[in-house]
C-alpha cells in the first residue's frame, strides 16, 4: 500500500510496513505544480460557489467600504476656451471581499489575479467627465486578490473632465481642477468610500511645458441624496515666461507709444499715423486675448481691462492729435498759399497781403457785407462813393487771377457753381455751433499763437497720458497681487 502525504510543498510517497522494515526504504519527492495549484484554488475553492451579483459581505446590513487613491502620469492639456482638463492616470480601489479568502497554510499563495467579470466590483463613474458617462472598467486589467480577501483594482486611462476656469488673473493665473468619483447606483448604506493613504500618487508625474502642479487636495462630500463624492483636486500654476515675452511686454511698449505721440512735432506729419497704428495694434492684441479666454461673465479678466484702458487712451490720442493738427494748419497761415504750385507775382503778393489785413471774420459774421465789398471800400477811394458797384480787389482778385473760381465762390459765402441769389439755410445743433465757434476762434489766431497753442496742448496731453498710464499700471499690479 502507498500513502501520499502533503508536507511543506512536496508530495512524499511511502511504501507499506514491509517496505519500512527493509534496509533501504522507498521514499520519493515531487515538487508542487504552481500553475495547477493556483488554478485549482481559483476554480474549486474561490469561484465554485461565488456569485458576482451579491455584495461581498456576510452581513447584508453592512456596507462595502472602498478606499480610493489617484495617480497621475501626465497632464496633457488644459483648454481655457473649452474649460476642460485632459489628464492620463489611474485609480487604485481597495475593498474586502469576505467570500474570497483561503487558508494560507494549505494553499501557499498570498495573491491571485482574476480576470474581468469573475468577481463583484463597485459601479464607479467619473462624475465631471465631458465624454460618455460610463462606468470605470477595463476587461484587460486584472484584479488582485489577497488571501485575507483584500481586493485591489486599477482602473485608468484618459480622464477628460470639466474644469471651471477663473480668468481674473490671466495670464498670471492659477487654476484648480478636479476628478470627481461617485458610485452610480448605490448610496452610503450599500457602498461607502474613503481615501487611501496617500490619496495622490504624483511621484512619477511628468512635467508640463505650460503648467506646474503646485498642490493637491482630497475632499469627501455627501450629496443630499445620500450619495458620496470624492474630489481629487489639482492646483495648477501657469508658467508665465512665454506670455511675458509675447503679450505683456509688447502691450507695455505700446502704452509708452501712446505717450510718445504728443512728443512728435506737428510739422512731421506723422502724428495721426502713429496714433492710428497704436490703436490698431491694441485691437489686434485684444482679439488675441479674447480668443484664448472662455466666454465667461462670472469674472472679469484684469489684463483685458488694462488693455481696454490703453485702447481708450489711444482713441483719446487720436482725437487730440486731430485737434492739434487742425489748429496748426500751415495752409491757412497766408492766403496766397492756397495754390503754391502756381507762380505768384509781386503785385499778387501785395493784393493777398491787403486781403489778409482787411479780413475780419467777426465783422464778416456780424454783417451781411462780403469780403470783396469790405476790402474794396477800405482800399479804393472811388468805391466809397459808389458802394453799389463793388470791384474785385483783394483775395477775390487773387483767386480770380489764378483761375480758382471754386475757392472764390466758397470764400464769398456761396457754393461753387450756384447762383448767389439762392439761399440754402443750414441747420446746426447747439453743440455743433459751439464746437464750430471754438474751432473758428482757434483758426483766427495768428500763426505764432496757433503754434504756441499746439505746443501747449501737446505738453498737456503728454503729461495726462503718462499719469493715466502709470496709475492704470500700478492699479493693475495691485489687483493682480492682492485679489
Amino acid at each position: 500500500m502507498v500513502v501520499s502525504i502533503l508536507t511543506s510543498g512536496h508530495v512524499v510517497k511511502a511504501a507499506d510496513s514491509e517496505a519500512k522494515n527493509s534496509e533501504f526504504p522507498v521514499v520519493t519527492t515531487e515538487p508542487l505544480k504552481t500553475e495547477w495549484n493556483e488554478s485549482y484554488l481559483i476554480r474549486e475553492v474561490l469561484m465554485k460557489r461565488y456569485d458576482t451579483v451579491m455584495r461581498p459581505v456576510t452581513d447584508p446590513s453592512q456596507p462595502v467600504y472602498l478606499s480610493l487613491s489617484i495617480g497621475i502620469k501626465s497632464f496633457i492639456q488644459l483648454d481655457m476656451k473649452k474649460q476642460t482638463l485632459m489628464s492620463f492616470g489611474w485609480l487604485t480601489v481597495n475593498w474586502f471581499d469576505q467570500f474570497l479568502t483561503w487558508d494560507h497554510d494549505l494553499y501557499p499563495f498570498k495573491v491571485v489575479h482574476l480576470t474581468y467579470g469573475m468577481i463583484w466590483r463597485p459601479e464607479l463613474v467619473v462624475f465631471n467627465t465631458i465624454s460618455d458617462l460610463d462606468q470605470l472598467e477595463d476587461q484587460k486589467i486584472k484584479v488582485s486578490v489577497r488571501h485575507d480577501g483584500l481586493v485591489t483594482w486599477y482602473p485608468g486611462g484618459l480622464f477628460e473632465t470639466f474644469c471651471s476656469i477663473d480668468i481674473s488673473h490671466y495670464p498670471l493665473d492659477t487654476q484648480t481642477c478636479s476628478v470627481d468619483i461617485i458610485p452610480w447606483s448605490t448610496d452610503r448604506s450599500v457602498v461607502n468610500g474613503t481615501f487611501r493613504e496617500p490619496a495622490f500618487e504624483i511621484s512619477n508625474t511628468e512635467s508640463h511645458p505650460e503648467w506646474t502642479l503646485v498642490s493637491t487636495e482630497a475632499v469627501y462630500k455627501v450629496r443630499p441624496s445620500d450619495f458620496w463624492v470624492l474630489h481629487f483636486k489639482f492646483t495648477l500654476k501657469r508658467k508665465v515666461l512665454f506670455y511675458v515675452i509675447n503679450i505683456i511686454l509688447p502691450i507695455v511698449l505700446l502704452s509708452l507709444m501712446n505717450c510718445l505721440v504728443f512728443l512728435l512735432p506737428v510739422e512731421s506729419g506723422e502724428k495721426m499715423t502713429v496714433s492710428v497704428t497704436v490703436f490698431l495694434s491694441f485691437a489686434v492684441f485684444m482679439s488675441l486675448i479674447n480668443d484664448s479666454l472662455p466666454q465667461n461673465s462670472d469674472s472679469i479678466c484684469l489684463f483685458s481691462a488694462y488693455v481696454a484702458v490703453q485702447m481708450f487712451l489711444s482713441v483719446c490720442s487720436i482725437v487730440m492729435a486731430a485737434v492739434i493738427v487742425f489748429i496748426f494748419d500751415k495752409d491757412r497761415e497766408s492766403p496766397y498759399q492756397l495754390n503754391p504750385a502756381l507762380p505768384v507775382s509781386s503785385k499778387e503778393h501785395k493784393m493777398a497781403d491787403t486781403a489778409e489785413s482787411c479780413f475780419d471774420p467777426a465783422s464778416l459774421m456780424s454783417s451781411n457785407a462780403t469780403l470783396d465789398t469790405m476790402c474794396s471800400n477800405n482800399n479804393d477811394p472811388a468805391a466809397t462813393t459808389n458802394a453799389e458797384t463793388p470791384t474785385t480787389y483783394g483775395l477775390a482778385a487773387f483767386l480770380a487771377a489764378n483761375g480758382n473760381t471754386a475757392a472764390m465762390d466758397s470764400h464769398n459765402g456761396r457754393l461753387p457753381g450756384s447762383d448767389s441769389s439762392e439761399k440754402r439755410p443750414v441747420k446746426k445743433s447747439l453743440s455743433a455751433k459751439l464746437a464750430w465757434r471754438l474751432m473758428t476762434k482757434a483758426k483766427n489766431l495768428t500763426p505764432h499763437e496757433r503754434r504756441l497753442l499746439s505746443r501747449t496742448l501737446d505738453k498737456t496731453c503728454f503729461v495726462l497720458t503718462v499719469s493715466i498710464n502709470l496709475c492704470s499700471c500700478v492699479l493693475f499690479i495691485v489687483l493682480m497681487m492682492f485679489t
